[in-house]
C-alpha cells in the first residue's frame, strides 16, 4: 500500500508547470475540451473525492450519473487535472459515439498489468487525445505518464504505447490542426 502511495506522490509531483488547480479552471477546461469534443458539458459533473478507486488511479468516468471523478492527491497540479479531464472527456465522447460496444472487451487496471491496460484501443485514444489537447493547449508536450504497479518497475510512456503516437497525430490533425 505505502509503496503505490509513494508512486502516487511521484506522479503527481511530475506534473508541476501549473499549480493548485481551482474550481474555475476546472469548469472552464471542461467547458472548452467537451466543446473540442462535441459534448453538452452542461450534463456533466467533475468531482475530487475520496475514498478512490485505488491508489494510483487518477480519474474515472461514472457513465450512470455522467460524472468524471479525479482523484483529489491530483488538485496541485493543473497540468495533471486538465490531462485526466481531457482523457476521462474522451471516455466520454467514446461512449457517446460508440455505447457499450466500445467498451465491450474492456478490462479494469485493477484485473491487468499497466501496460495491457494503456494498450487497449479505448485508453490509447483517451491518452492520446488528452496529450494532443495538453499540447495544443496548453503546450504542455513534456507530460509523460510513468506507473508503478504490483511492484513491477512499468515506466512505460503512454506515448510510447503501441498506437498512441500514431493515434495522437490523426488527433492532432482532426480537432487541433
Amino acid at each position: 500500500d505505502s509503496f503505490l502511495e509513494s508512486e502516487n506522490e511521484k506522479l503527481v509531483s511530475m506534473f508541476e508547470s501549473l499549480k493548485e488547480v481551482k474550481d474555475d479552471d476546472v469548469n472552464l477546461a471542461l467547458q472548452r475540451f467537451s466543446e473540442i469534443l462535441g459534448l453538452d458539458y452542461k450534463i456533466l459533473s467533475v468531482k475530487f473525492e475520496e475514498p478512490f478507486i485505488s491508489k494510483p488511479t487518477l480519474s474515472a468516468y461514472q457513465r450512470s450519473n455522467n460524472t468524471i471523478i479525479i482523484n483529489p492527491r491530483c488538485k496541485d497540479s493543473k497540468d495533471l487535472v486538465f490531462f485526466c479531464l481531457a482523457h476521462e472527456l474522451r471516455h466520454v465522447w467514446q461512449n457517446e459515439n460508440y455505447g457499450d460496444e466500445v467498451f465491450r472487451n474492456y478490462n479494469s487496471h485493477l484485473s491487468i498489468d499497466s501496460e495491457k491496460y494503456n494498450e487497449q484501443n479505448v485508453e490509447i485514444d483517451a491518452n492520446a487525445f488528452a496529450l494532443a489537447a495538453m499540447d495544443s493547449l496548453y503546450k504542455c508536450w513534456d507530460i509523460r505518464i510513468k506507473i508503478k504497479r504490483n511492484g513491477a518497475d512499468v515506466r512505460k510512456d503512454v506515448l510510447q504505447t503501441d498506437g498512441v503516437s500514431k493515434r495522437y497525430e490523426e488527433l492532432m490533425e482532426q480537432y487541433f490542426s
